[in-house]
């Protein structure tokens, strides 16, 4: 997978969505907006999600 892959063109769903997103909350400390991610669904999206929300 790439920066640029696309987490639902590549079998991702809502559901899966939702449990990454609890996931950066509970490892990182992290609070990611599901929409946000839903607009930028790449890792290097959410990358730049996470570390707008304060994450190394």
């Amino acid at each position: 997978m790439t920066g640029d892959t696309d987490f639902f063109m590549v079998g991702g769903n809502s559901l899966g969505a939702v449990r990454l997103m609890r996931r950066l909350k509970a490892e990182l400390g992290v609070s990611v907006r599901l929409r946000d991610f839903l607009l930028a669904p790449t890792p290097d999206g959410l990358r730049a999600l996470v570390e707008k929300a304060g994450a190394e």
